[in-house]
């Protein structure tokens, strides 16, 4: 049994004694991402916890063809190509936790997150784009899906692009990966609303079923679901935030919010 070998049973049996990487051996890791154990710098594998490698994700490099090696290329493998791939991926999961943060987005998105921007730079759609935009596009289709999606304009107004921009990148990218072009639910936003405003799960559980009669009355269509979200959430929490509170978290204008408020009055969905 090669050195390696016996160094990955070590670390399966006893990971809490040392902490080198099950794939390459190396001590140099990087604990600092939140939501995983680490990464490890040399050679790029991900770590998700040291109290439970899965032997199958640990990748096998050693003595296998150079067919079999491009055919196995995982994203962390891919991470190792050169200086400049790894110093993109640092940028990335940097920016990736600044937002991250800045939104107090879960750590299972995070994580999804970073999978996906390895995907995208296996194929080298990351080559000459922002890694800003790459990052931003990917948090928001990934918060999305989870359910808990984030306004793509308040995306774009923390990495200081153009939300235009940033919208034509989302969809560049679901097509390389593949991605249905799925719409959101203003009850998609109801989470990421609720939490930033203060708001409790009464007030969202209220909201989702104004929205609810919004949706029978046939005044969601063609609205930014967004700024439904936003308008429902004002007219069923008792009106705590002012219009312009709820506009400038869901990265609408007050305007916008009121036209949409003055929709469920005009249905009789909420009083004067």
């Amino acid at each position: 049994m090669s050195k390696s070998s016996k160094n990955e049973q070590l670390w399966l049996q006893n990971p809490s004694q040392t902490k080198h990487c099950p794939s390459c051996d190396s001590i140099d890791l990087d604990c600092s991402m939140k939501g995983i154990d680490a990464i490890c710098n040399a050679c790029g594998f991900l770590i998700r916890s040291f109290a439970n490698i899965d032997p199958e994700s640990i990748p096998n490099n050693r003595g296998s063809s150079e067919a079999d090696d491009e055919a196995n290329l995982s994203w962390f493998d891919y991470c190792k190509v050169s200086n400049s791939t790894e110093s993109q991926i640092a940028a990335a999961i940097s920016v990736l936790d600044a937002v991250s943060d800045k939104f107090d987005i879960p750590d299972n998105v995070r994580v999804q997150t970073a999978e996906l921007y390895g995907a995208v730079a296996i194929r080298n759609f990351t080559d000459g784009r922002l890694t800003e935009s790459i990052v931003g596009s990917l948090i928001y289709l990934v918060a999305r899906k989870s359910g808990n999606a984030i306004p793509l304009s308040r995306v774009a107004e923390h990495l200081e692009l153009e939300s235009s921009r940033l919208d034509r990148l989302v969809r560049l990218v679901q097509q390389e990966l593949g991605m249905e072009h799925a719409g959101c639910l203003p009850e998609d936003y109801l989470v990421f609303l609720c939490a930033t405003l203060g708001y409790s799960e009464d007030a969202r559980l209220n909201a989702s079923e104004l929205l609810c009669q919004a949706h029978t009355a046939g005044i969601t269509n063609g609205r930014n679901p967004v700024a439904v979200a936003g308008a429902a959430l004002y007219c069923s929490s008792g009106r705590v935030h002012s219009q312009q509170e709820v506009a400038k978290v869901a990265g609408v204008s007050k305007e916008t919010i009121r036209v949409r408020i003055r929709e469920f009055r005009d249905e009789g969905l909420i009083d004067e």
